[in-house]
């Protein structure tokens, strides 16, 4: 199984313009990141969780990104949830990641679905258990980009 993904990631990962694709989308998500997490605590970067998780999200949506761009281009069946995954998950994880606090965007979100009362809760919840939503959120663009590799490594999927 695993020679079958390091098989699959070879002709993703080889190619010079998917590991740009890879670096540059890691380097724009940890800035769209760091920038909502500021924008969320009036322009100061202060966060609930480690910064490793951060770093670690950045990187599990460039990977997400590359793989799913390079699956929607060549294959047959074409999945087009990674690349949508890849840019909410950044998202998610900077409305998360800021002080529960202060979270406008945040609070925005919720008050409008749940009420003034219950976005407190919220707020207050996603504050608390931010660096356990964060890693549950790299770790399943993680297995979404297997599943993804899996697909091309599959000898049924055929190119386009």
């Amino acid at each position: 199984m695993l020679n079958n993904l390091v098989r699959a990631a070879r002709p993703i990962h080889s190619k010079a313009l998917y590991l740009l694709l890879f670096a540059v989308f890691s380097a724009i998500y940890y800035a769209i990141i760091s920038y909502l997490i500021a924008y969320q605590n009036r322009g100061i970067e202060f966060l609930v969780m480690p910064i490793y998780l951060i770093y670690l999200e950045a990187i599990a949506g460039g990977f997400l990104l590359s793989v799913s761009v390079f699956y929607l281009l060549n294959y047959r069946k074409a999945y087009g949830a990674g690349v949508s995954m890849s840019a909410g998950s950044a998202a998610l994880t900077s409305i998360v990641g800021g002080c529960g606090c202060s979270a406008p965007i945040a609070f925005g979100l919720f008050s409008f679905a749940l009420g003034g009362s219950s976005a407190i809760y919220a707020i207050d919840f996603m504050s608390t258990y931010a660096p356990y939503i964060v890693g549950a959120v790299a770790i399943s663009e993680i297995t979404v980009g297997i599943f993804y590799l899996s697909k091309i490594g599959n000898p049924n999927c055929r190119l386009k």
